[in-house]
């Protein structure tokens, strides 16, 4: 009578056969059939969505009509809601690749925790990047917002992760950009804001660039995927653009947001939708308390003719952006109370290759302003 069990098999088998192998044979049949009821049972997975080629990236060379009641916002507050300042579709088109560029170029910072994480000027050494920042539409927007009666320069463009758990699959991200008109880019930011991430306390961006308070920059903050209440979107102390605060003035901050009570905000933003605000006023954001990160991009701007800060004035201000005002003075370019004229600072509006030159302008000079 023949053992049906599987020591029987397995002792059956040439005396060279491994015993797992006979248990392999036995369990085979039965993983074969577990496999394939599990993918009979199985949802199937969401496909990616393709990625648009870089050749066929939204180019955002139009014009954005702004509307008195959003100029009148904007001097009255300090602040304005621009809705479909980019619309879903660019959003989504443009999103990967700005993720892609964070990942590239971000590295952990050493030792540090911060409520941000950032890496600026990313237009200096991604030609892509380099298309968003400058472009047009958006560039038109901060100098119509301001004022400018001739180009808009860009001040910087970066790449910003909120607080120390800004990492991995839970990664959230903005982008910051700031603009002069003639349009001049200042700045450019993609901010990451992770879920419970801290809250970003009250300041003035104004404060950590190199221009003469007196002339003003704007500040385009642009929404890349859905943003509500919840999420931690901006918050402004409307009017409070009117007050120039010290650095490290707690006392004149407290006393700016109790004369400046009104605050004001949009609570639920779509993919491509925009605040932008003047460089003196008062913002902050709460925690995003939300599940998904946010993410979205920011611009900052200034006006052709925007000048470079008194000594005096320079040494006052913020170290948050030193990496940018060093680039300016080594290069010969940060000259006090002249206006900004550098591949460094490029103007975006009219349309201009003059950011390519950036990386050609040689090391002239050594920093002296305490860091």
């Amino acid at each position: 009578r023949l053992d049906p069990s599987p020591h029987a098999r397995a002792r059956a088998m040439a005396p060279s056969t491994p015993v797992w192998a006979a248990y392999l044979v036995v369990l085979a049949p039965v993983l074969a059939w577990l496999a394939g009821h599990y993918r009979t049972t199985s949802p199937p997975k969401a496909k990616a969505k393709p990625v648009v080629p870089v050749e066929l990236l939204p180019n955002l060379t139009d014009h954005y009509s702004v509307t008195e009641a959003q100029l009148e916002s904007f001097r009255r507050n300090g602040w304005v809601s621009v809705p479909g300042l980019l619309s879903p579709e660019e959003a989504s088109a443009w999103r990967p690749h700005v993720d892609g560029a964070l990942k590239r170029l971000w590295t952990p910072a050493q030792g540090k925790d911060t409520a941000f994480r950032r890496v600026d000027n990313v237009w200096r050494s991604n030609a892509t990047f380099a298309r968003l920042s400058l472009s047009p539409r958006i560039a038109g927007v901060a100098g119509e917002l301001l004022g400018c009666k001739g180009s808009v320069r860009l001040y910087k463009d970066g790449v910003v992760l909120a607080g120390s758990s800004c990492s991995g699959t839970h990664s959230c991200w903005s982008l910051c950009h700031t603009v002069f008109y003639r349009s001049t880019l200042e700045q450019d930011t993609i901010f990451f804001k992770n879920p419970g991430q801290v809250a970003s306390p009250w300041h003035q961006d104004h404060i950590s660039t190199p221009f003469d308070g007196r002339d003003r920059i704007a500040n385009c903050w642009v929404a890349l995927s859905s943003v509500t209440s919840g999420m931690g979107p901006l918050t402004f102390a409307e009017g409070s653009h009117q007050e120039i605060l010290p650095f490290e003035g707690r006392e004149e901050l407290g006393r700016a947001l109790a004369k400046f009570g009104g605050r004001g905000g949009v609570e639920r933003l779509r993919p491509g939708d925009a605040t932008c605000h003047e460089g003196w006023t008062l913002h902050s954001a709460e925690p995003n308390q939300g599940d998904p990160p946010r993410k979205a991009m920011a611009f900052l701007y200034a006006c052709e003719g925007a000048r470079v800060a008194s000594r005096e004035e320079l040494e006052g201000r913020s170290r948050d952006d030193f990496s940018v005002w060093k680039s300016w003075y080594e290069t010969g370019a940060l000259r006090h109370g002249q206006p900004v004229q550098t591949p460094l600072c490029p103007r975006a509006l009219p349309p201009s290759e003059e950011w390519r030159l950036a990386a050609t302008l040689p090391k002239l000079l050594h920093w002296d302003i305490e860091e």
